[in-house]
């Protein structure tokens, strides 16, 4: 792995203005007059707490942008240890309506949903950031992201690009799935971009695959990488977007992978619109929480 981590420290240099001048929070918060919290998971009630996931070593202003919560419920033990640090934000938001539920439940506060970061780009910056395609790119195939590995996803996708005539290429995050693969993707997220760009069939697991898959219009097909009864479930996130984007049919289960091949092809100008007026709410959000 490490040609995919040589390419995120390229993609983190070229790219990223990361602060690494301080040694200590007390140096970080004399830096800084507004902190905003906002990859991810870092409020997943199932990873290990943090302070430092809530800004909790300052007083100054603090504004929550679309943090994931990422589960469906959470311990009362969580609920407790976190609400003091909650209670510091000026503004809260999160990027599934069941961690809004989740925060609301036990906050007196106003808790708002909001897009993904990845969303308030417009699609065609994505596309600009990316440069010319490599010739190897301009070839059909079909991609694959899956983040756990699941041989009854692989053996599908292995029976769907037999039938098109077309080789997979995967990303190379499990030997077992690679195995499956034609060839073999070590990516950093430039890479990550155009393989799904240029993609003529793509699957994933992954709620930021499907995001990009959006963003490029792609055929793709979201499968649910957790079941329903799993403490670590984590499919409320692609419930929640596709929900709201019309794309419910496009988040498919183990039990029904034969429906793909009967489905339409999505209607992106539909999708599109959607997501600018949720961008433009959702920036507004950003905006005023920065302000007031």
């Amino acid at each position: 792995m490490l040609r995919i981590q040589k390419l995120y420290t390229a993609f983190r240099t070229d790219y990223l203005n990361v602060d690494n001048k301080w040694n200590t929070y007390a140096d970080l918060d004399r830096k800084y007059d507004i902190y905003v919290c906002g990859s991810d998971q870092i409020w997943s009630p199932i990873i290990p707490w943090q302070e430092y996931y809530y800004a909790g070593f300052t007083n100054k202003k603090k504004v929550a942008y679309a943090p994931s919560i990422g589960q469906r419920a959470c311990s009362s033990e969580w609920s407790e240890w976190v609400k003091p640090l909650l209670d510091r934000f000026s503004h809260l938001s999160v990027r599934e309506e069941e961690g809004a539920r989740i925060l609301r439940r036990f906050l007196d506060k106003p808790v708002d949903v909001v897009l993904d970061p990845t969303l308030l780009l417009p699609s065609g910056d994505w596309l600009r950031l990316q440069g010319e395609d490599k010739a190897e790119d301009t070839f059909p195939y079909v991609l694959c992201y899956f983040l756990t590995y699941n041989p009854v996803y692989l053996s599908y996708v292995r029976r769907f690009a037999d039938e098109k005539g077309l080789p997979i290429r995967m990303f190379a995050l499990d030997r077992r799935s690679v195995a499956f693969a034609d060839i073999p993707l070590f990516a950093g997220p430039m890479e990550f971009m155009r393989a799904i760009k240029n993609a003529s069939y793509f699957f994933t697991d992954s709620f930021h695959g499907s995001i990009f898959a959006i963003h490029f219009e792609k055929r793709f097909y979201t499968l649910r990488r957790f079941k329903e009864d799993a403490s670590n479930n984590q499919n409320s996130r692609v419930e929640n977007l596709f929900s709201l984007l019309g794309l419910s049919d496009y988040f498919v289960g183990d039990e029904n992978l034969d429906k793909i091949t009967n489905l339409p092809l999505i209607d992106y100008e539909k999708v599109k619109g959607i997501i600018a007026s949720e961008r433009e709410r959702s920036l507004r959000y950003l905006k005023e929480s920065l302000e007031r």
